[in-house]
């Protein structure tokens, strides 16, 4: 599909795998938004991979001011290749 046509498919995909990384996801979101300002349409989609400290209600808190941002998450450790594979196919 064109994506030109469908302004729901992005151009770009900005993957970030995380596991317990709670205090680095608001500034790195908000460094992926200023750097991919001019390529619009975009998502960043974080991998949270079994993250047992605050990351994950830190990833709900900044969805709501960022519509940019897809969430996925493992419920287990899968390691950072497969978290990166993770969000690719998503």
């Amino acid at each position: 599909m064109d994506s030109s046509l469908d302004s729901s498919v992005p151009d770009y995909s900005v993957v970030v795998p995380v596991q317990n990384e709670a205090g680095n996801i608001e500034p790195l979101i908000a460094e992926i938004r200023a750097r991919m300002a001019d390529y619009k349409p975009y998502e960043i989609v974080y991998v949270d991979d079994g993250s047992d400290d605050g990351t994950p209600e830190v990833l709900k808190a900044e969805a709501g001011g960022c519509p940019e941002l897809r969430i996925v998450r493992h419920d287990v450790c899968l390691g950072q290749s497969a978290a990166i594979a993770t969000g690719v196919a998503s």
